[in-house]
């Protein structure tokens, strides 16, 4: 159940801020010289596998993880767990 918090005017200054929000799927270092030689149709391999969940990122920093949902003909996240940590919130 949503609790609904009164906010004053800078709060809600500070509440319509925008962040870039971004759903990780995987991540590794290459040396530059592969990626160069990316061409259309190459593939990268993960160690991380398909079944993993994904990390949601806010602002670079990561808040969530979740699995991938198809709604409609698009693509969604489902948040699973939070990870936050007593020092994030305070």
């Amino acid at each position: 159940m949503a609790t609904i918090v009164e906010t004053t005017g800078y709060q809600r200054e500070v509440l319509e801020v925008r962040a870039p929000v971004a759903v990780l799927l995987a991540h590794k270092s290459v040396p530059l010289s592969q990626v160069l030689e990316l061409v259309p149709g190459a593939m990268i391999q993960f160690t991380k596998n398909c079944d993993s969940p994904l990390v949601l990122e806010v602002g670079g920093q990561p808040l969530a993880t979740g699995e991938a949902v198809k709604v409609d003909d698009k693509f969604g996240l489902r948040i699973r767990s939070f990870d936050l940590t007593e020092e994030d919130l305070a």
